[in-house]
């Protein structure tokens, strides 16, 4: 199946579930083998539903850049254990621990290089929009630790 085929197809089923207007929508790697556009187009339609039908979604998934860019809160699980729970800041700030066969957005991944480096950023960066207010802080001398 193409990827625009299958956009559509995951947008639909999408639609009909949301239109029984669930009170907990769970939804397991909703965006796998969606191109970026089609990925990002099906997330939108997932926020937009979280925000005006106030619902709570649960959003599995292997990418922690799609979870850091949709979530107020992550738990990672591993053998069935909680193994950390918190906001996306809270649980990539302690990075080296997600041993769970997960990784850490790329984001993140190039913040802890800079740290590694001696540059003074917030180990809790996981958005590009963190990392430019941290490293403009730097920037401009001040700290973001």
């Amino acid at each position: 199946r193409s990827s625009a085929a299958s956009d559509v197809y995951k947008r639909q089923a999408l639609a009909g579930v949301m239109a029984m207007d669930p009170q907990v929508l769970v939804l397991d790697e909703p965006t796998a083998g969606l191109d970026p556009a089609g990925r990002e187009n099906l997330m939108a339609n997932i926020r937009d539903y979280h925000r005006n039908k106030k619902r709570t979604i649960i959003l599995v998934s292997h990418s922690m850049d799609e979870i850091a860019r949709n979530v107020d809160r992550i738990l990672v699980l591993k053998s069935a254990h909680v193994l950390m729970s918190g906001t996306p800041a809270e649980v990539f700030a302690r990075a080296e621990l997600l041993s769970a066969g997960l990784d850490v957005p790329q984001v993140t991944r190039i913040a802890m290089r800079l740290r590694e480096q001696g540059l003074a950023i917030d180990p809790a960066v996981y958005t590009v929009e963190a990392l430019e207010r941290e490293l403009l802080a730097l920037r401009r001398g001040e700290t973001g630790c």
